[in-house]
């Protein structure tokens, strides 16, 4: 194999680069790395001709069925969601490898379990309650991470992190999965703790709190409507980093602002490009006013930021090393017909 051209859809700052051509020092001579200042569609099409790897988060339909040297496809972001979308309609997604990076996961678990412990503990009321000079008032209470049973929504790298952070806590889980084999029994869950989509009503009884980390997929999109919030109860919390569309937007305002659940943390949305009025720009349906409400914790979905981005890359390093060495062993080969 020649020079492998690696081309980059996306702007990448300084740092980045540097992490990247220092974690590819011993294959520098068999790689070409592609940072274009331009960015317009017509130019990427035109570098992509003789990529051997794409790296991007939207990459669209003409560029990859232009690309006739493309063998890897990185998404250098968890979610495939909206790549999948693209990839099901290219022609070659079956002849090339596509992969996305969990690096970000152990973040995403900490901003996860943060949120819960906000929550619970009541504590941007107890800070404002400070604030108003209102000094060891009764109420809010705490409520106590004791014998609870915490429900983690998908077993990907994110929610095994935060069941490793929570494990410290007098607490039981459960956990949901697309499906359960025998190599599954290591993680230590009872058997009547062990959940798959179709029992989803079983597995929102069950718990006190749901933490949602999962892929949104046809199988997950609206999983988590009114009946399930309602199972879940006016004591039950819900976290989520996964994507928005899981839980059903008017259910879970409408669950929030009648209190049926006691709360929510919540770092994803259904709109991403909201309209700047004022100098200021809200996610929100002027329906669903989640900003509005007293019982939920916002954030800009901002997980997935960690101080070292060191980590976040490691996989992209190791497979661009595989692809010049002409090794087989990727990492975090995504399916992209089961959309993770």
């Amino acid at each position: 194999m020649g020079i492998v051209k690696i081309l980059f859809i996306y702007h990448v700052d300084d740092e980045v680069r540097s992490i990247i051509s220092a974690g590819l020092e011993d294959v520098e001579n068999k790689i070409q790395l592609i940072y274009p200042e331009d960015l317009s569609k017509g130019n990427l099409e035109l570098l992509g001709r003789d990529a051997d790897c794409i790296i991007g988060r939207g990459p669209w339909l003409e560029l990859l069925e232009n690309a006739d040297k493309l063998k890897l496809y990185i998404q250098p972001g968890t979610g495939i969601d909206r790549l999948s979308i693209t990839m099901k309609n290219y022609s070659k997604y079956k002849d090339i490898i596509i992969t996305n990076i969990h690096g970000s996961a152990y973040s995403c678990a900490q901003h996860s379990v943060a949120m819960l412990l906000t929550l619970t503990n009541k504590l941007f009321d107890h800070h404002n309650n400070m604030i108003q000079g209102k000094w060891r008032t009764n109420k809010p209470q705490s409520t106590g991470l004791r014998n609870v049973t915490v429900g983690l929504l998908g077993y990907g790298p994110i929610n095994q992190f935060v069941h490793s952070f929570l494990r410290g806590f007098e607490i039981d889980f459960a956990v949901l999965k697309r499906s359960w084999s025998n190599d599954d029994n290591s993680i230590g869950i009872n058997e009547s703790h062990k959940f798959t989509k179709a029992q989803i009503d079983e597995f929102m009884e069950k718990v006190d709190i749901v933490m949602i980390a999962a892929p949104l997929t046809s199988e997950t999109e609206g999983l988590i409507g009114s009946r399930q919030l309602e199972l879940l109860g006016s004591d039950g919390y819900l976290v989520t980093v996964a994507r928005g569309p899981i839980v059903d937007q008017q259910a879970l305002y409408e669950a929030l602002y009648h209190q049926r659940i006691a709360g929510a943390g919540l770092d994803v949305w259904y709109n991403y490009s909201p309209e700047e009025v004022d100098g200021k720009s809200y996610p929100y349906d002027e329906n669903f006013p989640f900003h509005k409400l007293d019982n939920v914790i916002l954030s800009p979905h901002r997980s997935h930021s960690p101080s070292n981005q060191n980590l976040r890359y490691q996989s992209i390093l190791h497979n661009i090393r595989c692809l010049a060495l002409g090794e087989s062993n990727y990492v975090n080969i995504v399916n992209i017909d089961q959309g993770y």
